[in-house]
This record gives structure tokens, sequence and C-alpha cells, in this order.
């Protein structure tokens, strides 16, 4: 009995290998899912390799306009700042004239000063020489 079982086992598994839904056609319906797949991958990053290279221009184009955008700001920004500059240095020329203006009029106050100080020092020196000395009779 043994080798009917052994006969029976074989057949069934020839019918399980290459039977209505067998091993083979199982592996041939697998290998043909495996080609549908793969071209449906080729496709895909096919696609996906298009989609960044869009992606990549699109961002190249944007980068390029707001690096436009931003010289053209500083260019504004450099030109407000030298208009700006301009007459911050006409200002500070008119008030440092103005200053040393008011020096030469300040030293010229102060020479008048002296020389005022200097004058009343000869006048009151000769009071006190008036009132240190004797008097002399008029002459007549």
């Amino acid at each position: 009995m043994p080798e009917t079982s052994l006969v029976k086992r074989l057949e069934t598994l020839e019918n399980a290998v290459n039977g209505p839904n067998g091993l083979t056609r199982q592996i041939a319906a697998v290998a043909g899912e495996l080609k549908e797949f793969r071209g449906e991958f080729l496709h895909f990053r096919d696609w996906t390799r298009g989609e960044f290279s869009a992606v990549r221009q699109e961002m190249a184009t944007g980068f390029a306009a707001v690096r436009q955008e931003m010289a053209a700001g500083l260019a504004a920004v450099r030109q407000e700042m030298a208009a700006e500059f301009a007459v911050v240095r006409q200002e500070m020329v008119t008030e440092f004239a103005a200053v040393r203006q008011e020096m030469a009029t300040r030293s010229e106050m102060r020479m008048l000063h002296e020389e005022v100080i200097a004058r009343l020092a000869v006048l009151q020196e000769g009071q006190v020489r008036r009132k240190q000395s004797p008097r002399s009779p008029k002459r007549r």
C-alpha cells in the first residue's frame, strides 16, 4: 500500500504543479504581472524625473526673479542712503562753519574782555597813586 500512496502523492503533486491552477501557471501569471509592474514603474520613474526637472526649473526661475528684486531693492537703498549722506554732509559743513564763526567771535570777545580788564587795571592803578601821593599845592 505504501507504493500506491506514493504514486497517488506524485500524481497529486504533478496536478498541483501543472493543473489548471498549478504552480507553473501561477508563476507565469506572476511573471506577467511583474512585467506589467516593471513597465508601470519605468513609466513612473520617467514621469517623476520630468516632474522634478520642472520643479527645479521653476525654482531656478523663481530664485532668479528674487535675486533681481533684491538687487533692485538694494540699488534703491544705496541711492537713498547716498542722497541722505549728501544732505548730512552739507548740514555738517554748514554747522561747522557756524561753529568756526562762533569760535572766532568768542575769541574776539575774549580779547576785548582782556583789553577792558587791562584798561580797568591801569585806571585803578592811577587812582591808587593819586590817593597815595600827597597833594601838591596848586600853582597859579
